[in-house]
């Protein structure tokens, strides 16, 4: 068979130098028909070691070449196609052509080897030789789950889709997903639906696999998409291959989420990591090919039993992170990790493997999760110095569900002991741990002054505090229109403005004033409710009824809805130098849910 082999290769060849094979046509039709019948024939460890079989391999990348849309002069957005390849040289060169048809011109194919033979080297090197795009490196000892990082290590692109060695792209997948990347904003990664397909390459029926999460292209707020995940211990995203992602928004490591490694779960530690900072586009038709085969890890026991460790590891990460914004919803992925558990340990009883699956690290993975089940939390105020088990929500008339607020503490709004605000408890926090306000001699003007703010800075005497209102509430509080502040410039050392400017109609010339009474390094809090879901400040001069304010802005009395980037650019115009404070990066998230603040409260800082 080998001999017929080697002389339907030199018929081919003949064939083409003597006119027989005349047409393009003809010559990729008998060049694929002996390709396939030596695939059939010969063993893989000894295909790519055959002259013969390598140059007519030769003859057929040259010709698939000229079919291709590969520009590495153009100018879009270079997006690197990550290949880690292990000892499967066959589906590793199926792989390969799928990312090498893609539509998409500007890319790069970056293959890092982690085999223990050299048989993906022998296959690769015809492709080597007719293209530039291509990279490939042998590693000299397997990396295994850093394999991942390596192909990162050495990628040009902008964005990136790794490309599993046994899986395929459709031909338009790069084409499709990055139009999105190209139109919207804010964008973390790309999906779709992707199809099984057999050792083969048969599609199979649907599965739990492969579940579709929407019957139509939708744009997902990442910790939404997150928390779905999380609550049902399904990887909805997909593999690695079915994701193109933003380098931007990649902390540069596949398989971490905040720090900690992951390799059991390791695409889904890395899609929750992005999904905490931008925004998820799922398109439903299929647009990657998973291969299910005998040789997979997630068939194995063991890696069975790791996928539950991790996943207790994560969801307990996730939530000290940000997701799982209620304790309910964390206790309900907790338990339902734990059910799984007992549908592992009960199939291991019935199959007689149960001393196989036991050991130290799944019952103290077990044990941790039972603990973080039952652990109770409690909430804090900083003003009553009360602990309690939950806060109390604010009144529905200022629910606004048109608009997602960054500050929007609905449940968790009120103090029920003393009524503290969630803010309130913010600005405290902030000032307790950033600043030296408490400790020296300043001079503070505080707009609107809240109540239980104003109460704690009275209590200081190295603070000379001053603070005002249009329409003051009691004698103490002085009369202060915030367009025209009757202090001299450079009087204060410290100013607080706290959801003021939302009600008035010259803002700009607010945050002069602000600007102009306050020292130089002198600092500040001016904070408006901030909208996170539109591109630009909403105001109107002409909607003047309360009536009509209220249908617009949410309140009565508010002129203008605020985005972040314009409340930013205003404050700039004015003058002041602008930082951002997040408590739950700053003091991680079990601190920021201890007051009733969750991970999207941010404060405007001010600088002059």
């Amino acid at each position: 068979m080998m001999d017929g082999l080697e002389d339907f290769s030199h018929s081919i060849i003949a064939g083409e130098k003597y006119g027989f094979l005349s047409t393009e046509k003809e010559l990729d039709k008998a060049i694929t028909n002996f390709l396939d019948y030596a695939r059939r024939i010969v063993p893989s460890s000894i295909l790519y070691t055959l002259d013969y079989y390598q140059k007519i391999r030769a003859k057929k990348i040259n010709i698939e070449k000229k079919k291709q849309h590969i520009n590495n002069n153009s100018s879009l957005p270079k997006v690197s196609i990550l290949i880690p390849a292990y000892n499967r040289p066959y589906y590793l060169e199926l792989a390969l052509n799928s990312a090498l048809n893609q539509t998409y011109e500007n890319i790069e194919i970056i293959i890092s080897d982690d085999s223990t033979n050299n048989e993906v080297n022998a296959m690769i090197q015809p492709y080597l030789r007719e293209y530039e795009c291509i990279t490939y490196v042998k590693n000299e000892t397997p990396l295994v789950a850093e394999n991942f990082n390596k192909c990162v290590e050495l990628a040009n692109g902008d964005y990136i889709n790794f490309l599993l060695d046994d899986d395929l792209f459709h031909h338009e997948k790069i084409e499709r997903m990055m139009k999105y990347f190209l139109t919207l904003e804010n964008i973390s990664f790309v999906t779709s639906y992707r199809e099984l397909i057999d050792e083969n390459g048969e599609i199979l029926p649907p599965s739990t696999l492969n579940m579709k999460i929407a019957k139509e292209t939708t744009l997902f707020e990442g910790k939404e998409l997150g928390n779905y995940m999380l609550k049902n211990l399904k990887n909805v995203v997909g593999e690695p291959t079915t994701v193109l992602f933003n380098r931007d928004l990649f902390d540069g490591k596949f398989g971490y989420f905040k720090g900690k490694a992951y390799s059991a779960i390791n695409d889904i530690a890395t899609w929750l990591d992005m999904m905490r900072k931008g925004k998820v586009v799922y398109m439903q038709e299929p647009l990657s090919y998973f291969r299910q085969h005998s040789g997979q890890n997630q068939k194995q026991m063991h890696f069975i039993l790791m996928t539950i460790e991790e996943w207790i590891e994560l969801i307990i990460d996730a939530y000290n992170s940000g997701f799982l914004s209620s304790e309910s919803e964390y206790k309900e992925s907790l338990s339902y990790c734990l059910e799984n558990a007992g549908f592992i340990v009960k199939d291991a009883v019935r199959n007689g493997e149960l001393d196989q699956i036991y050991n130290e690290k799944i019952k103290k993975g077990l044990n941790k999760l039972v603990a973080h089940m039952f652990e109770k939390e409690s909430c804090y105020c900083q003003y009553c110095n009360q602990q309690f088990e939950k806060f109390s929500p604010w009144p529905a008339h200022y629910d606004f569900p048109k608009y997602k607020f960054e500050m929007w503490n609905k449940d968790t709004g009120i103090c029920p002991v003393c009524n503290s605000m969630d803010r309130e408890r913010l600005y405290r926090a902030y000032i307790e741990t950033e600043t030296d306000l408490l400790n020296r001699n300043y001079t503070m003007l505080h707009i609107a002054p809240e109540a239980k703010l104003r109460d704690w800075f009275n209590e200081y005497k190295n603070i000379t505090y001053v603070c005002g209102d249009l329409e003051p509430k009691d004698p103490l509080m002085k009369e202060i229109d915030v367009t025209r502040i009757t202090y001299d410039s450079n009087t204060f050392d410290v100013i607080l403005c706290s959801h003021v400017l939302e009600h008035v109609p010259d803002d700009d010339k607010a945050m002069r004033e602000l600007y102009r009474v306050l020292k130089p390094n002198g600092w500040g809090i001016i904070q408006v409710p901030i909208v996170m879901n539109v591109d630009f400040i909403i105001e109107n001069e002409l909607i003047v009824t309360p009536q009509l304010r209220k249908l617009a802005f949410g309140q009565e009395d508010h002129v203008r809805i605020y985005n972040q980037s314009g409340f930013i650019q205003r404050l700039m115009n004015a003058g002041f130098k602008v930082e951002l404070y997040n408590i739950a990066e700053k003091q991680g998230m079990k601190s920021a849910r201890k007051f009733g603040l969750s991970e999207t409260d941010m404060l405007y800082i001010v600088r002059k």
